[in-house]
């Protein structure tokens, strides 16, 4: 609750303030020292006839928690000083009630806001009767090519596919434009500026044995992400671009395949289950996130990734260049990932006996192969040659050192400082 999160965060420390306050009419000040006492309020203060503030007296309120708020913001005192007290007890109903109905506030106005959502929604899906309404029930269904207005999220139609024959905006264009229908039977000259624009190309959906397959993309924040500066002679490169939660896309049976049949510990472990957090969290499946298990452990993921080479612009990305380390394992986590999937996918094909488990198996075999060619050799000749540079600046810096005699006239000194400091400390504590 956001009211009692604000009574429960920390105040800011700030240095002790010193108060000279008048008590109110008929009260006697509380006895004050070098620092502020804690709030002198008890049942015998009436807040419905207004209580004053017992620092400043300039501040009247007929609220607990209202005079609770005046005192941490305006005097800045510490939660500290509140702990046990009256104003405290009295304050928190009262931060409870107003938090209660921010939130049926809230709750109130989103239920409004859905309403009315699923009723324009409604709205859009009715045709509207026409004259020849009769006519049209009797006569035989057809197919038949028309305009129509379809809802769409992001340039795609929603599913399920909701059209209406009628512009569902409610606009009225005033004059004819070259995206309106022409009139029924006006003259239509080739090439005229009234023609009906083509229908735009919708990005076909894969399928496989009669079952589609997700369209698989990556997602828009990683197609605009900066590469971080590489890193320099020995140094450290920036962090992975974009901020994740590793744990939002941790596939279980995969950590425990890597466990059981892979024997992987600590640091590898880890870097794979990072790089396959990673990739999934660079990807979308129909303009949706992938951000639980199960997406991320469906093997149509990896076939759609195939079917539409989203592996290879993956590795096209500024930050997935070679020359970054986190390429080679995010390398190395992808093939384990896919190798993982075969296993389970082999098994379905045989216990199952659908042919698309085959299918899927085929595709990412072939997924494997693609990875294991151009990509896997590009980050192994990168990684040499990055080996090749740091090994020439280690021994740089080897040959900088200075002589062996140098050094142990360095150590003798240091050794010999240590040992008069440790006997002088000897003497002073005999003395």
């Amino acid at each position: 609750m956001a009211a009692s999160s604000s009574l429960g965060a920390e105040a800011p420390d700030a240095p002790e303030l010193q108060h000279e306050f008048a008590p109110a009419p008929g009260e006697a000040a509380p006895a004050m020292g070098d620092e502020i006492v804690a709030p002198p309020y008890d049942k015998s203060h009436d807040i419905t006839q207004g209580v004053s503030c017992y620092i400043c007296t300039t501040f009247t309120t007929r609220s607990w928690a209202s005079l609770l708020e005046h005192l941490r913001a305006k005097h800045k005192l510490k939660r500290s000083l509140f702990k046990g007290t009256y104003l405290l007890e009295q304050a928190k109903p009262e931060f409870a009630a107003k938090a209660k109905a921010q939130y049926q506030g809230r709750k109130a106005k989103g239920v409004a806001k859905c309403d009315e959502s699923k009723a324009k929604a409604d709205a859009t899906v009715k045709v509207e009767d026409g004259a020849g309404a009769a006519a049209e029930k009797n006569a035989p269904a057809e197919w038949k090519e028309m305009t129509v207005w379809v809802l769409c999220a992001g340039g795609v139609p929603v599913s399920p596919l909701q059209c209406s024959l009628a512009n569902p905006t409610g606009a009225n264009p005033a004059a004819p434009r070259p995206s309106d229908e022409p009139s029924p039977g006006a003259p239509l000259a080739p090439g005229s500026a009234l023609a009906p624009p083509a229908p735009r190309a919708v990005e076909p959906t894969a399928t496989i044995g009669g079952h589609a397959l997700p369209v698989v993309k990556i997602r828009q924040k990683y197609l605009d992400a900066v590469p971080p500066k590489p890193s320099l002679s020995g140094g450290r490169s920036g962090g992975w671009p974009v901020a994740m939660k590793q744990e939002g896309v941790t596939v279980k049976a995969f950590q425990e395949w890597l466990e059981d049949e892979k024997c992987l510990k600590d640091d590898h472990k880890k870097d794979h289950l990072r790089g396959v957090a990673r990739l999934m969290h660079m990807l979308e499946t129909d303009i949706h996130p992938i951000v639980s298990e199960d997406v991320a452990s469906d093997p149509r993921v990896l076939v759609s990734m195939y079917i539409h080479d989203t592996h290879k612009a993956v590795f096209k990305l500024p930050f997935m260049h070679p020359i970054y380390t986190w390429t080679r394992k995010l390398m190395d986590a992808f093939k384990s990932f896919c190798e993982w999937q075969i296993k389970v996918v082999g098994k379905r094909a045989v216990t199952s006996g659908d042919p698309k488990w085959s299918k899927y198996k085929e595709c990412i075999t072939l997924l494997v192969s693609d990875l294991s060619d151009g990509v896997s050799k590009r980050i192994g000749s990168e990684k040499d040659a990055r080996d090749i540079k740091r090994n020439l600046f280690d021994a740089q810096r080897v040959a900088a050192f200075p002589p062996v005699a140098v050094m142990q006239t360095a150590v003798h000194k240091a050794s010999d400082g240590k040992a008069r400091a440790s006997s002088l400390r000897t003497c002073q504590g005999w003395a």
